[in-house]
């Protein structure tokens, strides 16, 4: 599968794009997937920075609890909190037919609010009109995220790197098609990083489990625009007009880059 997006004009645009290594880690079905007997979970780092989104499949037939203040993302050392405490406040404007309908509204409308999230309305603003209700909506971080028997969760929140690593040859930094790659050991790498998530099979955390996936950068390679793109021709049925798609040929579930421009000759540093 290559993955489509659009690209810019540029055309001394550039992709430094980084190969991740993760020894526990398969590569299947356009993610990279660690199972155990509880669960499945599956990865894909392919986005600008990097992304650290993963989905949580539950193979058992009980309630599965994640436990996001005991989970983290580790960068170079360094670990950063899934579970921050936070609030988030947003106006809704709702049609105010019965009293009924728009209780039954506003619920709906939390349970959109997203994965992480529980709906609570916090103010009621009593402005009666043609137009509706107006409510304050507060959204509160969940400190755990249920997964039912048998389905699945996404979760999404932190890039992995938005800096180039630099590099004086021009040919380097600039080739004409893709430079000679750079290599390195886990203890060389300039990113090492960690997905650490906590779950139980209860709400109190009673027994709680800790996986933990390890990855680090072992190599990376400087590419020409033309040599890290393609165009293809895309329909999405039979009598749809035909539309020129850029695609990445380089694309993996264990690879993400960062794009650049030749400016001043040089790539930007850390």
């Amino acid at each position: 599968m290559a993955a489509a997006l659009a690209l810019t004009s540029c055309s001394k645009q550039f992709y430094q794009v980084y190969t991740t290594e993760a020894p526990e880690l398969v590569e299947k079905d356009n993610a990279l997937i660690y199972e155990n007997k509880d669960c499945i979970v599956k990865y894909n780092l392919w986005a600008e920075d990097g992304t650290l989104g993963y989905t949580v499949y539950n193979k058992t037939e009980q309630d599965l609890f994640i436990f996001l203040p005991q989970s983290f993302f580790i960068k170079n050392g360094t670990a950063y909190d899934y579970f921050e405490n936070k609030e988030y406040r947003r106006t809704v404007s709702l049609s105010t037919s019965s009293e009924r309908s728009t209780s039954s509204s506003i619920y709906g409308t939390m349970l959109h609010l997203g994965s992480y999230y529980d709906g609570a309305i916090s103010a009621i603003q009593n402005k009666k009109n043609t137009r509706g209700t107006v409510y304050t909506l507060v959204e509160k971080e969940r400190e755990t995220v249920c997964i039912p028997p048998h389905s699945q969760k996404s979760f999404s929140k932190f890039s992995l790197w938005d800096r180039l690593i630099r590099n004086c040859d021009k040919e380097q930094a600039y080739p004409k098609r893709k430079s000679t790659p750079i290599k390195y050991t886990e203890l060389s790498s300039p990113l090492v990083f960690s997905n650490r998530m906590a779950y139980a099979f209860n709400e109190k955390g009673d027994g709680l489990n800790y996986i933990v996936n390890k990855f680090w950068v072992s190599e990376f390679i400087n590419y020409s625009k033309k040599e890290a793109c393609e165009i293809v021709i895309y329909k999405e049925c039979e009598r749809d007009m035909a539309t020129k798609r850029s695609i990445f040929r380089i694309y993996s579930p264990r690879k993400f880059y960062n794009s650049y421009v030749e400016v001043n000759k040089s790539l930007n540093s850390f």
